[in-house]
């Protein structure tokens, strides 16, 4: 079954030696032709790494041409069907400016994306202390240039970076000095500065773990706590149901107990609630799940 083409990434620009194409199948044998007079000349005959690959001409292409390629495995026939793209005519120097730092430029950095670049340029990037850093020409979809640096950028270092195609060049623009990434710069809070943490927090060596700035760290439960809990727990759930109340919050520990006063209009539930009452405050006291008054 005869291929598709692949798909020329467009605007092609002259003087570049790169087409960019989509869509070739990962192992065939992709071609590519250009002719400014229907006779075409082959300039690149390459395997296909994946379906979106850039490919190197064996020559720079040159205004007016037309540009067409091809795809072929072993087994099938390329397709008879193809699309030729004209080649833009060569730019004006008006029309190369300044390129601008596309990532954040971080120390130690061996890459980054530069934009604002005219399709098919060679952008430039020079650092002041080290030289030539590197060289990658611009994207026709994106715009952008991706420069893999041959050192690693240095601190406050001075950048500067520029563009150039068909024998042009655009302005050089200072780029933002290197600095180091956020997170080593990244500093504490003061109250964290300040180990406001209890003994129990991972400052200290215990089991909690740390809590926001001003917040009052909780103290870890004995296991015989959560016994009384569960009492104290049923034991308001009586309260309610016999027209006791629980009293508001405190305001230190955010817990609310159960304490001996009637609603207003509550029916009189005799010495039962007075009792039950003496023994719940007598377990939270103690902090165990049994007192002397469970024999009553």
């Amino acid at each position: 079954m005869p291929l598709s083409p692949p798909k020329i990434v467009v605007p092609l620009t002259a003087c570049t030696d790169r087409v960019r194409l989509q869509g070739q199948k990962t192992g065939s044998t992709v071609r590519i032709y250009a002719s400014p007079n229907n006779i075409f000349d082959k300039v690149c005959d390459a395997p296909a790494d994946g379906p979106d690959q850039t490919f190197v001409l064996t020559r720079r292409l040159v205004a007016g041409e037309h540009v067409y390629a091809t795809q072929t495995v072993p087994g099938d026939a390329s397709g008879s069907n193809v699309n030729p793209e004209l080649v833009q005519p060569e730019p004006a120097l008006s029309e190369i400016g300044p390129i601008t730092a596309d990532t954040h430029l971080h120390a130690c950095a061996r890459c980054a994306a530069f934009g604002n670049g005219y399709p098919g340029a060679e952008v430039r990037i020079v650092s002041a202390s080290q030289g030539s850093l590197g060289t990658a020409v611009v994207d026709p979809d994106t715009g952008a240039a991706r420069v893999a640096f041959t050192a690693a950028l240095h601190q406050n270092e001075s950048l500067s970076g520029s563009q150039s195609i068909c024998g042009k060049t655009g302005p050089v623009r200072a780029l933002p000095a290197p600095d180091l990434p956020a997170s080593t710069q990244r500093r504490l809070p003061a109250a964290l500065d300040r180990r406001e943490c209890s003994p129990h927090s991972p400052c200290h060596g215990g089991p909690e773990r740390q809590r926001f700035p001003g917040a009052r760290p909780r103290r870890l439960r004995a296991a015989g706590e959560y016994a009384v809990g569960a009492i104290g727990f049923a034991a308001a759930r009586n309260f309610r149901r016999h027209g006791f109340a629980e009293s508001p919050a405190d305001p230190r520990s955010g817990e609310s107990r159960a304490v001996g006063r009637r609603k207003p209009g509550a029916e009189e539930c005799g010495g039962w609630g007075t009792h039950l009452v003496a023994r719940f405050r007598t377990r939270a006291a103690h902090g165990r799940g049994h007192d002397a008054t469970d024999g009553a």
